[in-house]
């Protein structure tokens, strides 16, 4: 009981994903009797459902009583059954029980792929921002490395460039007209050198956001037949891994691998993953 009298005024409310029910509120009972039926849709077999009793207050201040939580798969069809009552976090046990009788009509076959589909899609977004984070990390680090090492470089050259001018300004006078202009043609060089590698930088940078604008494409859909493609085969992969032994899928790739010339002289090895991807669309392809 919550209020002075030792009685309470309990209601229910029961979550199942994102959906919520709600009982009504039975006033000053230390044994409440709800009787209510709900109809809730199942989005994924694995949930649990919640039950929280709380107290209602006339300054329309909620009391936690207890709480109960049942994953779908453990729930005894048709029957009745009295659940102990325990804390917010489902841990310790509170006062009281709560009785309930549940049902739930599921498709195998739907679930079974909805479960397939949801956790390859899962890993497969996981997997892709770790990569895209690391790439990133790792290109940003490259930059900045070749960008100190290009800039004391040429601080380096400069310096004593200037230097061996102040000291020898006496042979420089007396140099000839041919020599200063080898000495203008090496600057000039080593400035085209420094233009080369930075045009190479931002080549490199233009093909890694353009690697990463086909990825995201290929999440938001940009190419359907593409991404339902990449899904079919995710799927096929998974079944694949979860039935045959990782082994012979080893061995099957090796012999693949290794006698593919033997058949085909002509064979190029290519990634058939990067092959994909790059046929995905860019943004500069989408405008």
């Amino acid at each position: 009981s919550a209020d002075l009298g030792g009685t309470s005024d309990p209601y229910c409310i029961v979550t199942l994903d994102n959906n919520r029910a709600q009982t009504n509120t039975v006033y000053k009972s230390v044994n409440p009797e709800w009787n209510r039926t709900f109809t809730i849709d199942i989005q994924d077999i694995h949930s649990a459902v919640e039950v929280t009793v709380v107290d209602e207050n006339r300054s329309k201040k909620i009391d936690f009583l207890g709480k109960v939580a049942i994953p779908l798969l453990n729930i005894k069809k048709g029957q009745r059954v009295a659940y102990q009552l325990k804390d917010a976090k489902l841990i310790g046990k509170v006062k009281g029980t709560i009785e309930l009788e549940m049902d739930y009509v599921y498709n195998p076959v739907r679930v079974c792929v909805c479960v397939c589909l949801w956790g390859t899609i899962t890993i497969v977004i996981k997997m892709t921002m770790m990569m895209m984070i690391v790439i990133l990390v790792v290109m940003m680090t490259m930059m900045i490395v070749i960008t100190i090492i290009i800039y004391y470089y040429y601080y380096y050259n400069y310096y004593y460039y200037f230097q061996s001018i102040e000291s020898d300004a006496s042979e420089f006078e007396i140099k000839s007209e041919a020599f200063d202009r080898e000495e203008r043609k090496s600057l000039l060089e080593k400035f085209q050198a420094l233009q080369e590698v930075c045009l190479m930088v931002q080549e490199i940078l233009d093909v890694v956001a353009s690697l990463f604008e086909r990825i995201r494409n290929l999440f938001l859909w940009k190419s359907p037949w593409l991404t339902s493609l990449a899904l079919l085969t995710l799927t096929i992969v998974f079944f694949v891994l979860h039935n045959v032994p990782l082994r012979y899928i080893l061995l099957a790739w090796g012999i693949r691998k290794f006698s593919r010339r033997l058949f085909d002289p002509s064979y190029v090895d290519v990634n058939e993953i990067y092959e994909f991807i790059n046929r995905l669309p860019s943004d500069n392809d989408l405008v």
